[in-house]
């Protein structure tokens, strides 16, 4: 597993076409919301989301720290 602590301040777009895996976002402070795929989800400390595979574009937006976990090929 590739695992990143994002300190998130604001809004973030991440593009994950090259990569084929899930993506989980945990978050370790704060609050943000996380937008895939047409749909859009509040995350809270403590709280974890999965994006699947097929999510290509995501949108981290708010403030906080959250852990992006991914496995790499």
């Amino acid at each position: 597993f590739t695992v990143n602590l994002i300190d998130l301040a604001g809004t973030l777009e991440m593009d994950y076409a090259p990569l084929d895996s899930f993506v989980a976002y945990l978050c370790v402070e704060g609050e943000m919301e996380v937008r895939a795929m047409g749909e859009k989800e509040p995350l809270a400390a403590l709280q974890t989301i999965l994006i699947p595979a097929e999510a290509t574009d995501v949108t981290l937006s708010g403030r906080g720290k959250v852990l992006e976990i991914f496995v790499k090929a």
